[in-house]
């Protein structure tokens, strides 16, 4: 898949989220947004690896598969780093309250500084947990506020055209959307009898050891555990 417009070489996980019934495919941020550069410099709708994505960014329920001839839509990422700390906006009412987009950039390993633009913009992608997910209850957690520790991600391509002319979005309307820690900590209860003997399971070697061996993978060392509701985010330590 590194000729991009051609079919993806499906690679695929399991969701990390209940929620979501679809097979991730592992893939890369440059396999998603492609190699086709704007005037701006950053990533087409046409050099896309996974177009069009998703039809509406609010749905709780996206499709799997997209598109005529049916592309994938749902997508994993590994090893990339945060760009700059999780920040929110566009918010909106709900029924039970207030919800807003948490939004993120990442990037592969080594497009992080700004001294690596505009290069870095075939190498970086936006990132958005919906404030719509948020208010059915089935968002993830934001990821950790680092730009030097390695993340996993999940998430569903969608293509957004309103801001291809903006340096924050590196000049491309690919977003990855909901952007989804590895939210598999919540099953540890029922998986570990002793689990809920050790709230703070991630700083005991045991514990660490079962997370990365069944949950986490033999490339993920180390979990981070959101105290509030369990979930978490595997990332290289």
């Amino acid at each position: 898949m590194m000729v991009v417009a051609e079919t993806p070489i499906v690679v695929s996980a399991g969701s990390w989220n209940s929620s979501v019934q679809c097979t991730a495919v592992v893939t890369t941020i440059e396999e998603v947004i492609g190699s086709q550069t704007n005037s701006y410099g950053g990533a087409t709708f046409d050099g896309g690896g996974f177009k069009p994505g998703i039809p509406d960014r609010r749905s709780t329920s996206p499709p799997c598969a997209y598109g005529t001839p049916s592309s994938p839509t749902f997508v994993e990422i590994h090893n990339v780093v945060l760009v700059y700390n999780t920040q929110t906006a566009d918010c909106a009412r709900y029924a039970n309250g207030v919800f807003c987009d948490t939004f993120f950039n990442i990037a592969s390993s080594g497009y992080v500084s700004p001294g690596s633009c505009p290069a870095c913009y075939m190498h970086r992608i936006h990132v958005e947990i919906d404030q719509a997910w948020k208010s059915a209850g089935i968002a993830p957690t934001n990821p950790t506020n680092s730009t030097t520790t390695q993340i996993d991600i999940q998430g569903f391509v969608y293509w957004d055209p309103d801001h291809q002319t903006e340096a924050g979005h590196s000049f491309s309307g690919w977003t990855q959307l909901f952007g989804l820690g590895d939210t598999s900590a919540c099953c540890l209860e029922a998986l570990h009898p002793d689990y809920g003997k050790r709230r703070h399971f991630a700083t005991h070697l045991a514990y660490r050891q079962f997370i990365d061996d069944i949950k986490c993978g033999p490339n993920r060392t180390h979990l981070d555990l959101d105290h509030g509701d369990g979930q978490c985010w595997c990332h290289r330590v």
